[in-house]
């Protein structure tokens, strides 16, 4: 079943206001994906591969910057754009995230 846009836009909304948000149709968990999504970051660099580039559809990738930066949150998923770049500079105390990408 597809959701219709107003719908998911009020879905992907919860995955920012309740993180642990139930699942829903046609899409895992904020939770879970984020948690799936980070991982793969935490597993780079425990590796050493610097720089390691991923990408990302938006809203795993709003959850991913979410998790690095609780400011993060809904407004700054609606502005995304697409395609978007960010840089997440990790060190042992915080994370640093820049948006490189400028919309012509």
């Amino acid at each position: 079943m597809r959701l219709s846009h107003v719908r998911l836009e009020r879905e992907i909304a919860g995955c920012f206001l309740r993180p642990g948000s139930p699942r829903f149709e046609g899409d895992g968990p904020g939770r879970e994906a984020t948690e799936r999504g980070v991982a793969v970051i935490e597993n780079a660099l425990t590796r050493g591969i610097l720089p390691t580039e991923l990408v990302s559809h938006g809203n795993l990738m709003a959850l991913i910057l979410r998790h690095f930066d609780t400011r993060f949150g809904f407004e700054e998923w609606q502005a995304l754009s697409n395609p978007d770049v960010f840089q997440i500079a990790i060190s042992a105390e915080t994370a640093n995230i820049v948006r490189f990408w400028v919309e012509p």
